[in-house]
């Protein structure tokens, strides 16, 4: 094309040919850069490193179209297993806190993943009963309205049994709580 552009520049079909050239170099270079981010996601969700992941996925969605399979499914699929993995890993250490956050983001990236669902619904009973138990324990006064929500969830959340439990203690840690404050005054019992 160069040697027949010196001879006829003014050629369009030289002209055509060297854009159609240009065109399918980018569009192929535009596919190796997909692939190479695509593998790179994948160890990225297999490793769970969600945050590097996610810009992974950013930059997946500036060069592949909205209505993807990739985009829309496999993706928003991988990344919801990884946040469901590390959910678990938290609250295996007794993060609960931090498990119903990472179940959260996770259903912001995949909001019908069943397992995601019954983790967020698992931690939020935990997340629940430790911060009513404190509650109870040291509290002077409490808003009715947000209690009666966290009990409610706590009784119709994923452990009916984890119920049961939270009543027995919240029923002796209020009973001791009101006999201690009866103790120093009257007044506040």
């Amino acid at each position: 094309i160069n040697r027949a552009e010196r001879i006829a520049p003014e050629l369009a079909l030289l002209q055509s040919t060297r854009a159609t050239i240009a065109s399918t170099q980018t569009e192929y270079e535009t596919q190796l850069r997909v692939k190479e981010l695509k593998e790179t996601f994948a160890v990225q969700t297999g490793a769970d490193r969600v945050t590097d992941a996610i810009k992974t996925f950013d930059e997946l969605k500036t060069l592949l179209p909205a209505d993807d399979a990739f985009i829309i499914k496999e993706a928003t699929t991988r990344l919801g297993q990884s946040y469901a993995r590390l959910a678990q890993r938290r609250a295996g250490q007794q993060e609960h806190a931090t498990a119903f956050k990472l179940a959260e983001a996770g259903l912001q990236l995949a909001p019908n993943d069943p397992v995601l669902r019954a983790l967020r619904d698992e931690y939020r009973v935990e997340v629940n009963i430790t911060e009513l138990s404190e509650l109870f324990a040291t509290a002077l006064s409490f808003d009715v309205v947000d209690v009666t929500k966290k009990v409610n969830q706590i009784e119709n959340g994923a452990a009916p049994a984890r119920y049961s439990e939270f009543r027995k203690q919240s029923e002796t840690t209020i009973e001791e709580r009101v006999r201690t404050m009866a103790a120093t005054d009257k007044n506040a019992a």
